[in-house]
């Protein structure tokens, strides 16, 4: 769903959240709309655009007690991206890119959006809450693959390029690049795509 959607339902339900004299917005972004990525203009582009639209519509509705938050989901057990865990090799693989060593379910999105709609969340505003096992820290410093790594999974989740031969192990964080401007390390995933296709 693009943020034109999303814009949308905000300006419906905010109406009636007024009249009620507040509430609370979950929007669901994902851990693509704070990374580039080849191959995925569109995809990283509208949730990042949801991210934005969060932070703008939180600051126009905080005078009306409305509070709009969203969640950034990283790997989580769904149909989308059944190749990169539903067999025990690709699960292996996929728990390289994550460090708390799980794969997400749809209960930890489920708990993490009641949260946020409660009043335990009363003074959060404007955030996009990670539920990714630590995956963005993982992303923006290091790039770990190696030559098993599941070539759905990189198509899904690095690119649509062709992987026909192998690709190196890039375990070592980069130097160079995006450091000090919120990405450390990125440029291992154009590394990587490199080596994928020569």
């Amino acid at each position: 769903v693009g943020p034109f959607a999303f814009a949308c339902m905000i300006q419906l339900v905010s109406e009636s959240m007024k009249a009620r004299g507040g509430g609370a917005i979950v929007n669901v972004s994902s851990i693509s709309g704070f990374v580039a990525q080849t191959g995925r203009w569109t995809y990283n582009c509208a949730k990042g655009a949801v991210n934005q639209l969060t932070r703008c519509a939180a600051l126009d509705l905080a005078a009306h007690r409305i509070r709009v938050n969203s969640i950034s989901p990283g790997a989580i057990r769904t149909p989308i991206n059944r190749p990169a865990w539903e067999t025990p090799e690709a699960y292996d693989n996929l728990m390289k890119l994550v460090p708390y060593q799980r794969i997400g379910e749809s209960e930890d999105i489920g708990r993490a959006a009641v949260w946020l709609a409660s009043d335990y969340a009363d003074y959060v505003t404007g955030i996009s809450l990670f539920v990714d096992g630590v995956v963005d820290g993982l992303l923006v410093d290091h790039a770990f693959f190696n030559e098993d790594f599941s070539k759905a999974f990189l198509r899904r989740h690095l690119g649509g390029f062709a992987l026909d031969n192998r690709v190196d192990v890039l375990d070592q964080p980069r130097e160079t690049g995006l450091h000090g401007h919120g990405f450390p390390g990125f440029e291992g995933f154009a590394d990587a795509a490199d080596h994928a296709l020569h």
